[in-house]
């Protein structure tokens, strides 16, 4: 089976990707139309019973694109799909961890070549991660073994290798997932892009024992997912701008992991839940004429966020709690929970747990104590994020700490 999409690969090719400037004029109108809303809220010091309503934007259940299949040809079957990513001339880079290789991609999702195997030597991977695009005709791919960075031009060669400890910019979050306040965000490597997404959520104050997962976008905007009770439930998100508006609400379809988001195109893993096969999928966000109400934490604006140092007395325990839990429910069905709502385990009273993703092979998770700023996570297994040791509690550091590092 080749991969299926709907519409002609002229009309609907990954190259519409590059024409993200029209969305960005959009958001800034709507931005506008809402900055005086928001403004006037902020002089009355309006309080978290406050609610917004924001346009909706919603992500249809079809792909427009999807690469992936079950029972095809081996350069169309995936077993653990880790990172990917979209060049500039609308190829599509796709690192399997499972086969450890890197495989590349037409725009309209028509295998062209491998990139990479499996191996100790040059150019070679012990245990892939993830990939990410350097401008040009160039992409790097991670080997988590090994913590090196290996840079190829897109018809294989190798150009270079680098110890992850030699080029990142952060000495905590080395690689494009990093924690603040309490927030975990996936998107930015460097420091410079990550500074304007930080000013972006550190104005916003979450309840108590809470935190949200973010993807930044490639025009300066933070998708924020509120909270999962079950995996299975659809996704919910929030749009955020260069001027702290909320956008848009978008509805998600259930099961996606989202991995990268350019304009209105969402890229994330799809995994079938009866082969354990995975998919990459490519949907495009539609606005609606409809309104939603914008999450209630949205109106509760903070100008200077509180530092508070991260005290993690008392988490090692409930992490304990929650990895026997999650062992339980692989032992049931084969796979970890992707939802606390899914375990059956003493959810502690003072400690707020989320899983953030899980997989077959493992699972990562975040812990907010009822009191501070600050989110902690840890990677169970091979599913941890880029960067992050293994088995490995890390901790935001609180806002006032970032010129330090």
């Amino acid at each position: 089976m080749m991969p299926s999409h709907d519409g002609s690969a002229a009309d609907q090719s990954i190259a519409t990707i590059r024409v993200a400037h029209e969305l960005h004029a959009r958001i800034l109108r709507v931005a506008r139309k809402w900055i005086g809303v928001w403004l006037a809220c902020y002089a009355l010091a309006c309080s978290s019973s406050e609610t917004i309503n924001v346009p909706l934007w919603v992500v249809p259940d079809a792909p427009f694109l999807q690469i992936g299949a079950v029972e095809a040809a081996p350069e169309y079957e995936f077993t653990d799909v880790g990172g990917l990513v979209v060049l500039e001339d609308g190829q599509i880079a796709v690192a399997d961890a499972g086969a450890a290789e890197v495989r590349l991609f037409d725009p309209s999702g028509r295998f062209l070549r491998r990139i990479g195997r499996k191996g100790t030597g040059p150019g070679e991977f012990r245990r892939l991660r993830t990939v990410y695009a350097t401008g040009g005709d160039s992409l790097v791919a991670y080997d988590e073994a090994g913590y090196r960075l290996s840079e190829f031009t897109t018809d294989g060669t190798l150009i270079k290798t680098e110890n992850l400890d030699s080029v990142a910019q952060d000495s905590v979050f080395r690689l494009d997932t990093w924690l603040r306040g309490r927030f975990w965000i996936v998107g930015a490597r460097e420091t410079e892009r990550r500074r304007v997404f930080n000013a972006i959520l550190d104005r916003f104050v979450l309840p108590d024992r809470e935190f949200r997962f973010a993807v930044a976008d490639r025009d300066e905007h933070v998708w924020v997912r509120e909270p999962l009770d079950s995996a299975r439930a659809p996704q919910r998100w929030t749009v955020l701008g260069p001027v702290t508006v909320p956008v848009a609400v978008v509805t998600v379809p259930s099961g996606l992991e989202v991995l990268q988001i350019y304009g209105d195109t969402v890229v994330g893993r799809w995994r079938d839940p009866g082969t354990d096969v995975n998919f990459v999928r490519f949907y495009r966000a539609r606005a609606t004429t409809d309104s939603a109400q914008a999450p209630l934490w949205t109106a509760r604006v903070e100008m200077h966020p509180s530092a508070d140092p991260a005290d993690t007395a008392g988490l090692r325990g409930v992490i304990q709690l929650l990895v026997d839990a999650q062992e339980r429910y692989y032992g049931a069905n084969g796979t970890y929970a992707g939802a606390v709502g899914e375990l059956e385990w003493d959810k502690p009273r003072d400690i707020g747990v989320r899983i953030v993703a899980a997989r077959s092979i493992g699972w990562f998770g975040a812990f907010i104590p009822a009191h501070g700023n600050f989110v902690c996570g840890v990677g169970v297994g091979y599913v941890g994020p880029p960067g992050w040791p293994e088995g490995r509690l890390v901790c935001s550091p609180p806002p006032a700490a970032e010129s330090k590092r």
